[in-house]
């Protein structure tokens, strides 16, 4: 783990990845290493930002949006389930990075919509929000939850489409939930196992579309996402394979239970916990996805990578 001290080498943009901040509740977490931070880095918050939560600005808003225009670097955000869909969806698009965002603080925060792809510090990086809420039912539609946190067909097509489009290496893959192939990994360091009881098709549509990346490329990419609210890291391994259903023109007829357990875990889900942390594979076989879920601790995407602690964690 190294100090909060270290600093980038001058000239080279660093990627500050994050978990959820939840709003006012966990935001203090992206300010704690505010000194660390150039006007050429990147913030990057895994969903659940919990920002724009109200349907107007209100008064902690307003003191963050402040807070926010004092940093010196880009604040981006996915969108995860708690936020307020309906305000993320009247934000102004606008191109930026290479693909459509939703500007939220004009030269300085934006929302990356599901399924673009963006070129970010030299990283070409695609993102793809959206989780369910296990405890909706105990929410009020539009007041505190929205339908719109699920991921669609028709957003998975989109991003079928940018992907086999796309003549380029993918970098790094942020997401809020994760993949099926990552629930044995996560089983072993979740503290809400409450999460895992029920089934959560996004997390289906993301086994999906990390298939489709396997049969585009080989070698090696960092997944970033947040939602399990842990730290920890884990590497899965995906054989390219002719796997059906991966075909853009089915994304909207394709469903849950067909797409399951097409991804291998290289580590069994029984092995220790220092296993999981080896993040590299003796052999080259198939797309080896460098997974990070996100909370208390920064993931600094550099030259050379590695994990901060933050003041808040």
């Amino acid at each position: 783990m190294r100090p909060t001290s270290h600093k980038p080498t001058i000239g080279n943009p660093t990627i500050y990845m994050f978990g959820d901040t939840h709003g006012i509740m966990d935001i203090d977490k992206i300010f704690s290493i505010n000194k660390s931070y150039t006007k050429d880095d990147f913030l990057i918050i895994c969903g659940d930002f919990g920002v724009l939560w109200s349907d107007e600005v209100d008064s902690n808003e307003a003191i963050l949006i402040k807070e926010f225009k004092k940093l010196p670097c880009t604040i981006l955000f996915i969108d995860g389930n708690h936020e307020n869909f309906n305000r993320l969806e009247n934000l102004r698009t606008i191109k930026r990075f290479g693909g459509s965002v939703g500007e939220y603080i004009k030269d300085k925060a934006y929302h990356l919509k599901r399924g673009e792809i963006y070129q970010i510090a030299g990283r070409n990086v695609f993102t793809m929000g959206g989780a369910m809420s296990v405890d909706k039912d105990f929410r009020e539609p539009n007041i505190s939850w929205w339908e719109a946190e699920n991921i669609t067909p028709a957003q998975i097509k989109y991003a079928l489409q940018n992907l086999a489009n796309f003549k380029d290496k993918i970098d790094i893959v942020i997401t809020h939930t994760c993949p099926n192939s990552f629930l044995p990994h996560i089983s072993k360091h979740l503290l809400l196992e409450f999460k895992l009881l029920v089934p959560d098709d996004n997390s289906v549509w993301l086994e999906l579309l990390a298939q489709k990346l396997a049969l585009k490329q080989s070698g090696k990419i960092e997944w970033f996402f947040g939602h399990w609210h842990g730290d920890f890291d884990f590497c899965v391994e995906i054989q390219n394979a002719d796997y059906e259903n991966l075909d853009s023109r089915n994304a909207d007829k394709t469903k849950g239970a067909n797409n399951v357990n097409r991804a291998k875990s290289v580590k069994n889900a029984d092995s220790d916990k220092s296993g999981d942390n080896a993040l590299d594979f003796s052999e080259n076989l198939g797309l080896q996805i460098n997974s990070h879920c996100l909370y208390d601790e920064v993931y600094c995407v550099r030259d050379e990578q590695d994990k901060v602690k933050s003041m808040f964690g």
